[in-house]
């Protein structure tokens, strides 16, 4: 096997940095949803709004850099010039996903006080965020 070469194994970045990303996102999306100085409804719909924004951004974003890549290669390697740009897709839509699923369960808490029906509704919300 002449001239092939190995690479050593190097963990995503996203795997480490993203996560920064979703960390943020819970963060600002819960001081949003549990801020008492504004009602519950006005609360949901603020947050809605959050996450229409961010979805919309992100996809946008994507939409762009995909753009950019089917007319010329892309970064793959960290140390590539370019590759930070391709790299916040990822950020970006982490951020915006995560936003979602706070803003999903404290909907669904809102919408009882028997937490009977609250262990009936959160499995129906996970399936619509992951499937």
């Amino acid at each position: 096997m002449a001239g092939d070469e190995l690479q050593a194994f190097e963990p995503s970045t996203d795997l480490y940095i993203g996560n920064f990303a979703t960390l943020l996102a819970s963060q600002l999306i819960s001081t949003l949803l549990d801020y008492k100085g504004y009602a519950v409804k006005k609360r949901i719909v603020l947050g809605a709004w959050w996450v229409l924004f961010w979805h919309v951004f992100a996809w946008t974003y994507g939409w762009i850099i995909n753009e950019k890549y089917t007319k010329s290669k892309p970064a793959y390697d960290w140390t590539d010039p370019g590759f930070a740009e391709g790299f916040f897709v990822l950020v970006f839509w982490s951020f915006a996903q995560q936003s979602l699923q706070n803003w999903m369960y404290y909907l669904v808490s809102t919408k009882t006080d028997n937490i009977s029906q609250l262990c009936k509704s959160s499995p129906f919300t996970h399936c619509i965020l992951f499937n």
